[in-house]
This record gives structure tokens, C-alpha cells and sequence, in this order.
């Protein structure tokens, strides 16, 4: 028998057992009709949320992936999880504050469609037209205008704890108190930012740009504490900290992910 018949009984177990590894980790799976492009969990770890490209956020119980509730956002909306409600954006309409367990409405976010929205805390960050704003879910009130947080295709992305958010726009992301309502420092790239991601505590922030660099930041001050290679010349599709801010990863076009160790 040639060499690769005689291989191949043990290369079809490795492979089987491999799937079976695979098959053991992975607790729950949903089939959405279309890509998905966010996802994130509830602060419990109890259930999930996604957004895909059909159109619709959709709640999933973790351990089973049974689905607990849905909406209709369109292709371009988001859901994010706050302090005890659900924010949903998208479908033409304005963002809703929505009760995790019943979807209930709790608190309709002005009356008129958002570009981004992103739940931090007990509030909620918007943006319309290049104007950052935030509400208290709680009150339903807005707490704070923000003024001009960016030109054109801004999106928001908030921190674990909600005292933080940042603003995305080009190469630029201006990083808010959202407390106190204000801009408290410019991140800046060559390149559009990709993405961006804070520390567990919000005092840390990486950013990825499209030249290809990979920026660590001090985010209360906007100090850059550390100037990274990224994907040696390609572009960096999104970023990661660890909780203790001592590691920071990065994916791009190279089809790598980079992890780097750093001191702050």
C-alpha cells in the first residue's frame, strides 16, 4: 500500500477528533440569514445579542441559542446592551431603550433616525448629523449636547463601564466624559480609524488606522503611550485591549492577528 493509504485511517480519526474538540466548546449556534457583523454580550453573560445583514438584532439565550427576541433595524442598524435595557438602532426610525426580557419599549431616543448609537451605562450615545448627544435611559431625557464630534460617517463606540465613549470619524476619534458631558481628547491617525476598543476601566484605548498602524492611548489625556507596527503595511480591520490593559491585538488584510505585550 502506498504511503498516503497507509496515513489516511489516522489522518480521518485526527480529523474527527479535532471536530469532536471543536463540537465540545461551542455552546450554542445560530444561523442568521446573512453575514454577521456585530455581537455582544449582556452584562450577566446570561444572553447574547447580534445584527446581521438581513436586517434584523436578534437576543439569544447563551446556553441554549434559543432565540428570546427580535427586531427589525434594517441593514445598516446595531443593538447594544446598557444597564438594564437593550438599545436597538436602524430601521428608519429613532433608536428604542428596550426592556431585555419583554422588549418592551422603555425609552425612545429623540424622533429621528440616528447614524450610531451605542448604550454606555445607564445612557445612551447618539449621533445625528455629526452631533454627539446623550440620554438617560432612565428618564428618558437628554442629558447632554455634545456639539460637532465629526464630518461625515461617524460611528460611536462605548467603554465597559459607560463612563466612557468615543466618536469615530476619518482619522480622527475624540474620546467623551459621558457624565459630564464633554470631549476630553483627540486620537488621531494618518489613516481612516478602523475600529477602536477601551480598557476595562477607561482609562486605556487602542485604535487601528488603515495605514497600518496600531496606537495605544491614554484616553483621559490623549497621550499616545505606545506607537505600534500593526500589519507591516496592510490595512487593520479591527482592535483589541485585554481587561488590564496589558495586551493589545489586532486583525487586518494580511489575514494575521498580532498580539503585543505593553507596558502603561
Amino acid at each position: 500500500a502506498s504511503e498516503s493509504a497507509r496515513r489516511a485511517p489516522a489522518s480521518t480519526a485526527e480529523d474527527a477528533l479535532r471536530r469532536a474538540l471543536l463540537a465540545s466548546q461551542v455552546r450554542s449556534v445560530y444561523q442568521a440569514e446573512g453575514p454577521v457583523w456585530e455581537i455582544e454580550f449582556a452584562p450577566d453573560g446570561e444572553s447574547y445579542a447580534f445584527a446581521s445583514e438581513d436586517g434584523w438584532a436578534r437576543v439569544l439565550v447563551t446556553a441554549t441559542g434559543e432565540e428570546s427576541l427580535s427586531f427589525e433595524v434594517g441593514p445598516d442598524g446595531g443593538v447594544s446592551f446598557g444597564s438594564g435595557f437593550l438599545l436597538v438602532h436602524g430601521d428608519g426610525g429613532p433608536p428604542r431603550a428596550l426592556d431585555p426580557a419583554t422588549g418592551e419599549v422603555r425609552c425612545t431616543i429623540g424622533d429621528l433616525p440616528v447614524a450610531d448609537a451605542a448604550a454606555a451605562g445607564r445612557l445612551a450615545v447618539v449621533v445625528r448629523n455629526g452631533i454627539g448627544y446623550v440620554w438617560e435611559v432612565d428618564r428618558c431625557s437628554l442629558l447632554h449636547t455634545l456639539g460637532r464630534v465629526g464630518e461625515t460617517a461617524v460611528r460611536v463606540r462605548a467603554s465597559p463601564t459607560g463612563t466612557r465613549a468615543a466618536f469615530l470619524s476619518g482619522p480622527e476619534a475624540r474620546v467623551v466624559d459621558v457624565e459630564a458631558g464633554r470631549i476630553v481628547s483627540l486620537l488621531t491617525h494618518e489613516g481612516k480609524i478602523a475600529n477602536l476598543e477601551f480598557s476595562e476601566g477607561a482609562d486605556r484605548v487602542v485604535t487601528g488606522g488603515r495605514e497600518g498602524r496600531v496606537r495605544l492611548w491614554n484616553a483621559v489625556t490623549g497621550r499616545l503611550v505606545r506607537d505600534l507596527a500593526g500589519q507591516r503595511g496592510n490595512v487593520v480591520l479591527d482592535v483589541a485591549i485585554d481587561p488590564d490593559a496589558t495586551q493589545v491585538a489586532s486583525t487586518g488584510t494580511d489575514a494575521t492577528g498580532r498580539i503585543w505585550r505593553v507596558r502603561t
